[in-house]
């Protein structure tokens, strides 16, 4: 169910600052917050922001008032722990969360009780619907959400939506054929509207305002082409910072300020540094932003008067972790999540034809807080490439995907950094000298590349121009035909037909006549595998009610059901098939499922047959865990995967702010 890999050179799959990951974490300190330091809810430490204080100092008075340290404080860790639908209602009561583990529905959670309470009833494994993106309203009562929709090609099949907790039916908000993804980012003071950044088909961005009562839009500024990263609102409401680069040639952001009265834009915070905004204060008096000019990324706080700085910053706290702003609550708490887990490339050795594990499961890095993923074999079985992350959101410059070559025979590996601004997945040329890579270069709206893994050289693949693709699946022989899964609209009314179902065919391109073909008029699961003579395809699909593994002839002809799936797994569709691979003979196929009762990695025959467990000792649990990506080395046993299991906590900062302490606040 993970969308990072759904739209690896769309728009943004974040609130903005409350889901980009804005710092590497120490080992050390991640370390203690696996469980190897203190308890949970017990103060981490006790820092005074003027012993803290590098650039600003608090005034002397402020310091004389101020005698209560910051405490720092877990309030919810665990594997069901949601950081993209994170948000606090402003009593700091309840913690919106999307439960990814079951339907994909947002709840909320009571932190003082562990009580939760299930908010929305529509998200459904097939077709598929899922909420993405959560924010509580200021009074508690609502929330609004960011819903995707699979059976549905309108609005780029995101729908803004809000429900009053406690009803069934959700109101729809926004929701435009203009728009290809809007971002929430919260709401006004009053709770009357809600504010989103929209990303317009034609690449610009639009502020807006939606009311939450009659659905009127406003629109509060055209960024046009800017690369905005949206902050938060004032208290008062009246003005609005976000972050942006300061032109288009820099990587750094600073933070500005925008005055939603008069429409005028200024600078707010300029540093040759990456800054950030995390949030206002409530009585509007700091801005609480995120920086890296002290050399590691912390929490800094910029005094404000009448929406001007009056002082210079100074740091709150110096290592922010890993961490995914939430924001403020009114008595002064800040929260924010940090994300514990993360996917990482392995590789077993296995006999398909008896299912013999012959060599476990074994990491390729040692890099305890990269994201791994997309592994791909050189065609010569020599070399094992795959996607490095230090920033799974792809936000941050110092967050630049990466692709690791590594050698099989050596253990030796070198990076990567292709001349792309992002990119997906990927598969090497026949030739064994450039990959061919889905993602996106300057103004180009993206598409398929051929990198130089000498040089990370970038240029058009030659014959796939225009060519777009949801995700790659393989060469055929003599590599004249490329093979992918791609979203196609549905046929006219002229030709339409009863099994054509909304989502991504498995679709082939031939390269000597120019032509693409659609395999199969179902939707079909994210990991398709080609067999080693390119003559069957196979991939998880929806079959009679129940989901399916199905092989297609790639000369065409109908599909035929190789295994059914049905039992309390199967709620997950097509999608509960995480990866497919073919032994080299083409006699079996192997495949990655995840499941509370049959996760794992399973082996049936090409022909038919039952399936059968191979224990890994990889079983997963829900479809953020277990393993995919199945790619199987040319010498027969070798098959490389990314496994991994989600993993989060939520944290408070408190009593941080000068001459305010929390718990005289909340007082």
């Amino acid at each position: 169910m993970s969308t990072s890999q759904r739209r690896a050179t769309s728009p943004p799959n974040r609130r903005s600052l409350q889901t980009c990951v804005i710092a590497t974490a120490s080992l050390a300190i991640l370390a203690a917050l696996s469980g190897c330091g203190p308890p949970a809810d017990q103060a981490l430490e006790h820092d005074r922001p003027a012993q803290a204080s590098i650039v600003g100092r608090l005034p002397s008075e402020d310091l004389e008032r101020d005698s209560t340290p910051m405490v720092l404080r877990r309030v919810w860790g665990g594997v069901d722990v949601d950081l993209l639908g994170a948000s606090v209602s402003a009593d700091g009561r309840y913690l919106t969360y999307i439960a990814w583990t079951s339907t994909g529905d947002v709840w909320v959670r009571e932190l003082a009780t562990g009580d939760v309470e299930r908010v929305t009833y529509d998200g459904v494994w097939h077709p598929y619907q899922t909420a993405e993106q959560a924010s509580i309203s200021p009074d508690g009562r609502q929330v609004a959400y960011l819903w995707y929709r699979e059976d549905v090609s309108t609005y780029n099949n995101y729908e803004l939506r809000v429900i009053r907790r406690g009803e069934r039916k959700p109101v729809l908000l926004y929701g435009s054929e203009d728009c290809d993804y809007p971002d929430p980012m919260g709401w006004s003071p009053e709770g009357d509207k809600v504010l989103f950044l929209a990303y317009m088909k034609d690449g610009t961005r639009r502020l807006m305002a939606v009311s939450v009562a009659d659905g009127s839009l406003e629109t509060l500024k055209d960024l046009g082409s800017a690369d905005v990263d949206p902050g938060a609102l004032s208290p008062d409401g009246e003005l609005l910072t976000y972050s942006a680069p300061e032109d288009e040639d820099a990587d750094a952001r600073d933070i500005f300020v925008l005055d939603l009265r008069s429409g005028r834009t200024t600078p707010l915070i300029r540093n040759p540094a990456d800054d950030y905004v995390l949030g206002w204060s409530p009585d509007g008096a700091y801005i609480l932003f995120a920086s890296d000019r002290s050399g590691t990324l912390g929490a800094w706080l910029q005094p404000m008067k009448d929406g001007r700085p009056s002082g210079d910053p100074w740091m709150v706290k110096a290592d922010l972790w890993q961490a995914v702003p939430i924001g403020f609550t009114r008595d002064g708490r800040y929260f924010f999540g940090i994300s514990l887990g993360s996917r990482k490339i392995q590789i077993a050795s296995v006999d398909p034809r008896t299912g013999a594990v012959l060599a476990p499961p074994t990491p390729v890095s040692g890099d305890r807080l990269a994201h791994e993923d997309f592994p791909s074999w050189s065609p010569d079985g020599r070399y094992l490439a795959y996607r490095s992350i230090m920033d799974v959101w792809g936000s941050k410059p110092g967050g630049k995907p990466k692709i690791v070559i590594r050698s099989v025979e050596t253990g030796d590996s070198r990076d990567l950094v292709p001349d792309l601004e992002g990119f997906g997945n990927f598969r090497w040329y026949p030739d064994g000298r450039h990959l061919l890579v889905d993602g996106r270069k300057g103004e180009e709206q993206g598409g398929l590349w051929r990198v130089d893994i000498e040089t990370g050289a970038a240029e058009v693949a030659e014959g796939l121009e225009g060519v777009t693709v949801t995700r790659l699946v393989d060469w055929g022989p003599r590599g004249r035909k490329l093979f992918y899964r791609a979203r196609r609209p549905a046929p006219t009314a002229g030709g339409a037909d009863s099994t054509w179902t909304p989502g991504s065919h498995p679709t082939v391109f031939d390269l000597d006549t120019g032509t693409e073909t659609v395999l199969y008029d179902g939707a079909i699961g994210y990991f398709p595998g080609l067999s080693p003579d390119g003559r069957q395809l196979a991939f998880a699909a929806d079959y009679a009610g129940t989901p399916a593994l199905m092989m297609a002839s790639t000369a065409g002809g109908k599909p035929r059901v190789l295994v059914r799936f049905e039992g309390p797994d199967s709620i997950r569709g097509r999608e509960f098939i995480r990866g497919i691979a073919w032994s080299i003979d083409g006699r079996t196929l192997l495949f990655a499922r995840v499941g509370d009762e049959q996760g794992g990695l399973w082996r049936v025959p090409a022909a038919g047959g039952v399936p059968r467990r191979i224990e890994l000792g990889l079983n997963g649990s829900h479809p953020g865990s277990g393993f995919r990506s199945l790619r199987m080395n040319p010498d027969g046993h070798h098959i490389a995967f990314d496994v991994g299991e989600g993993n989060g906590e939520i944290w408070v900062m408190e009593d941080f702010l000068p001459g305010r302490s929390g718990k005289n606040m909340r007082n």
